[in-house]
């Protein structure tokens, strides 16, 4: 048998290698050769025994037979050193087999090391048995193939769960790394190193598809739905109380930027390349991030009415992320950077859309015939719905800081509103210029909806009521009251000054009639006797009237009293005036006719209060 032809062997598919049925292979083999030639040469010698004639027409087979059979012999020899050969080596694979079967979980970097020396020791055989031509044993190579390939699957097993003990226990330190996360990491980068390095297997794929995966997951995690939807049509959203929407999603994405490349600067030394694999690492949880976007804008969208200051949380939910990109100066991705100009656009609309709903609600509110002044439901409404809006101040900056002032107001404005004009770009004014106009607009729009149902004294005593109840919201919620500011502030006394002209409106015609009355032309009052007799009965019955209609309206206690000041103010000093100019003695036919002197009016003025 020649070495140059295929050698069959039967050998074991596992591992282990069974070295004597490899000599059993062989040998029968060359014995059953043996065997045949040495039959024909006995025969041959029998013929020349017996036939001179046939020995010599056999003589010349008889030679080929006898140097076949001293080949076959030589063959026979070359064999056995084979056999020999091949034995040693299934010899120490099997060694080798039973060592590496010694090593549990790789635990340590010197176990790591040992059991990447025991690879190495495969792959000397493998080429051994290559550079001598020996693959043709099938069962010694595929033996030792599995050996290989299942101390590189062990490896690439041990990297994975590196890998994931790594991120686990990172997310339950915030991302500290001690001792035993910097151990880890060694194993890790042995691992990866070797693999590269002797085995030409490149882990980095499987890096960055653990650490995108784990990414994924703890966002994903995070459970991240739009709100129940409120069926109330007056609700309006006041915030992520739980801490479970956007900016909680948003934070955890920050966190993760952050930490991301701090994790893969310990495997890779070059800069560009931690931001090369950062992007590919965070890849689908920046998408997850746009999809998430997206679906609670459109949730808002739907839902503009009572969900629209969530658009205030979605953009700082933005901001955070976009912030982690600048800070780490990484170019920031097309689809994220294409969500800021949108998210803009949504937080300023909302400022339009407060005067909108406004206008919405007083135009669905009926006025009947009698009227109460009392506090009204549509305007504490918008007021409570105002001061939730003002939960969001902070995150309003931002959006309102790119407006210009006044450009949330409607065209069509109720009667008497002031506009504020200012050039002011500050973002902290305009957003108090905002609340501003939200709350002249509401109580403006309050007082046309009973204008034409009231007179002007039970219109400014109806408005009085209600900015009792916006004051004692104000003094209840710091919030809006510090949006409002100075400014703010002063703009709402204005509007009580207003609404209290409008309420002692027939003191102030008393007060001007006094006043008309005690003008002198030259010499003379421009009333005759009689006629000054007539306005005093006049005024004692008016008096009596405004009174009993004051005494009896259940006014808040603030605007009670400041009822009273005003009239005193501005009552009493007339009358005064009046009271002294016709009381002399030349004037006893007017001064018959006064009700009061001037400390009982003031006594009776008092007792309003």
């Amino acid at each position: 048998m020649s070495l140059n032809g295929p050698m069959k062997t039967v050998a074991d598919a596992k591992v282990s290698i069974d070295v004597d049925e490899a000599d059993m292979s062989v040998l029968e083999e060359s014995l059953s050769l043996t065997q045949e030639l040495t039959n024909a040469l006995s025969a041959k010698l029998y013929a020349v025994s017996t036939s001179n004639a046939s020995a010599i027409k056999s003589i010349n087979p008889l030679m080929t037979k006898i140097n076949r059979l001293k080949l076959q012999q030589k063959n026979f020899q070359d064999t056995f050193k084979l056999v020999e050969s091949i034995k040693d080596y299934a010899q120490d694979i099997s060694k080798l087999d039973k060592s590496i079967k010694t090593f549990g979980s790789l635990q340590s970097a010197p176990q790591i090391t040992n059991y990447c020396q025991i690879i190495d020791k495969y792959q000397s055989i493998q080429s051994d048995l290559e550079s001598r031509k020996l693959n043709d044993f099938e069962g010694l190579k595929k033996g030792l193939d599995n050996s290989i390939r299942d101390a590189e699957v062990t490896l690439k097993f041990e990297f994975i769960n590196g890998l994931k003990l790594l991120s686990k226990r990172l997310k339950n330190n915030d991302n500290t790394y001690t001792q035993d996360e910097n151990d880890i990491i060694s194993r890790l980068k042995i691992i990866y190193g070797y693999m590269k390095r002797s085995r030409n297997k490149n882990l980095l794929d499987t890096l960055i598809k653990e650490r995108a995966d784990f990414n994924l997951s703890t966002l994903r995690s995070l459970n991240l739905d739009p709100p129940a939807l409120v069926k109330d049509q007056t609700y309006y959203y006041d915030g992520d109380k739980h801490d479970k929407y956007f900016i909680k999603f948003a934070k955890t994405l920050q966190s993760l930027l952050y930490g991301e490349p701090h994790f893969l600067s310990k495997f890779f030394d070059d800069f560009n390349q931690v931001n090369q694999l950062l992007f590919e690492v965070l890849s689908s949880s920046l998408e997850l991030f746009v999809k998430q976007f997206n679906s609670l804008s459109s949730f808002v969208e739907i839902h503009k009415s009572s969900y629209n200051s969530m658009y205030f949380e979605i953009d700082h939910g933005l901001s955070l992320v976009l912030g982690a990109f600048k800070r780490l100066s990484l170019l920031i991705p097309r689809q994220i950077e294409d969500l800021e100009a949108v998210s803009l656009s949504q937080c300023q609309s909302v400022f339009s859309e407060m005067f909108k709903y406004i206008d919405q609600r007083y135009s669905d509110m009926v006025v009947g015939e009698s009227v109460n002044e009392t506090l009204n439901n549509t305007f504490m409404s918008l007021i409570s719905r105002t001061n939730k809006f003002s939960v969001f101040h902070e995150y309003q900056l931002k959006a309102i800081a790119k407006m210009s002032n006044g450009s949330w107001l409607p065209q069509s404005k109720p009667p008497g509103f002031q506009e504020i004009k200012g050039a002011s770009s500050d973002p902290s004014y305009l957003l108090s210029v905002f609340y501003g106009d939200v709350i002249e607009y509401n109580l403006l729009q309050l007082e046309r909806k009973y204008r034409s149902k009231m007179n002007d004294e039970d219109l400014g005593i109806l408005l009085l009521f209600n900015l009792d109840g916006l004051q004692n919201l104000l003094d209840n919620s710091g919030q809006l009251k510090q949006v409002l500011g100075r400014n703010g502030l002063q703009r709402l006394d204005k509007l009580k000054k207003k609404s209290m002209e409008k309420a002692t409106v027939e003191w102030t015609r008393m007060t001007t009639k006094l006043m008309q009355a005690s003008t002198r032309q030259g010499d003379s009052f421009n009333l005759s006797p009689k006629e000054l007799g007539k306005l005093i009965d006049e005024f004692n019955k008016t008096f009596e009237e405004n009174f009993k209609k004051m005494q009896n309206k259940k006014l808040p206690p603030f605007f009670k009293k400041q009822l009273n000041q005003d009239i005193n103010k501005m009552l009493v000093p007339a009358y005064r005036v009046f009271y002294t100019n016709f009381t002399n003695g030349s004037s006893k036919s007017v001064a018959k006719h006064f009700k009061y002197d001037i400390n009982g009016l003031q006594n009776k003025i008092a007792s309003l209060g």
